[in-house]
């Protein structure tokens, strides 16, 4: 798995490039492979959008 900004975001298998994904990334960055922080984009593509911060 890669995420690198603007540039590939994705999944290689040493053939085919596939887009990153929610379906492809929730098993590999949850559970017991959960990350303790993350990048924005990434984490809304594993545990959906962040609500609304209280003011």
């Amino acid at each position: 798995m890669r995420y690198n900004g603007c540039h590939f975001n994705g999944m290689d298998d040493g053939e085919t490039l596939r887009q990153l994904t929610a379906q492809i990334a929730q098993p590999l960055l949850t559970g017991i492979h959960q990350q303790s922080t993350f990048i924005h984009p990434v984490y809304e593509l594993v545990f959906g959008p962040q609500p609304p911060k209280w003011t």
